[in-house]
This record gives structure tokens, C-alpha cells and sequence, in this order.
């Protein structure tokens, strides 16, 4: 009884390392899809107004993806609608886009005083995560 426990672990466990295994792959794969689809994006991405500054990668389970963008300048929404349309069969990119767009017309509506966005951070996880910095206004 006691070595057909001992059997059923050791099984169990390496299913397990099986499986973990995949996932790794599967999210390798992913992350080069997503790091692909932006580093070929860098002209699309500077029409919106920032400036991809980094892009890092957190190994784990999940595996992360953070890019940093410096915000240059405002983009009407017109602008932001054609962004999206021309992006729309990538997925990442266009998720990306409407993370900077999500950051610009928060930052419009905070009004921070004597600060003004400087970068934004997003974080390719599920959910994705942003985040803002904020530098103060030239004087």
C-alpha cells in the first residue's frame, strides 16, 4: 500500500512538472509574439505621442512583459480611431495602443497641479497592468 502511494505522488508530480513544462513554452512563444508585434511597431507607436524608452522581461508563471513609454505630445482622438482601426489584427499592439490612450486622456482629466505625464508603464499580464509617472512642468 504505502509504494502505491509513494508511485501515485511521484506520477502526480510529474505531470505536474509536465504541465509546468507547456505553460513555460506557451508563454515564450507568447512573449516573443508580443515583443515581435512591438519592437516591429515603433513608427505606429510614436504616432500616438510616446516613445518606447524599454521594454523588460519578468520570468515567471506568468511571465511578464513591462514596457515604458515617454509621452511626447497629445493626440487628437481622431488620430487614436485610426490608430486602432490599422491595428485591429494585432492584438497586442492595439491593446497596447488603448493602454497609452487610457493613460493620456486620464492624465486629462486628473489635471495634477504643476505635474505633468512623463512615462507610462504596461505591464503585459492578465489583467494588464499601467502604470503613470508624472514629472513637473517646465517652467
Amino acid at each position: 500500500m504505502k509504494d502505491k502511494i509513494i508511485e501515485t505522488i511521484k506520477e502526480t508530480a510529474e505531470s505536474i512538472s509536465d504541465t509546468v513544462d507547456v505553460v513555460k513554452e506557451s508563454g515564450a512563444d507568447k512573449l516573443k509574439e508580443i515583443m515581435d508585434e512591438v519592437f516591429a511597431s515603433a513608427a505606429v507607436i510614436n504616432r500616438s505621442g510616446f516613445t518606447t524608452e524599454g521594454v523588460s522581461v519578468n520570468l515567471g508563471l506568468p511571465p511578464e512583459i513591462v514596457g515604458v513609454f515617454r509621452f511626447d505630445r497629445d493626440v487628437p482622438n481622431e488620430e487614436w480611431e485610426k490608430l486602432f482601426a490599422e491595428t485591429e489584427d494585432k492584438q497586442s499592439l492595439n491593446a497596447l495602443l488603448r493602454a497609452l490612450f487610457k493613460a493620456q486622456d486620464i492624465t486629462e482629466k486628473l489635471k495634477i497641479g504643476e505635474f505633468m505625464l512623463d512615462k507610462v508603464s504596461v505591464v503585459f499580464t492578465f489583467p494588464p497592468g499601467i502604470g503613470l509617472s508624472f514629472k513637473p512642468k517646465a517652467r
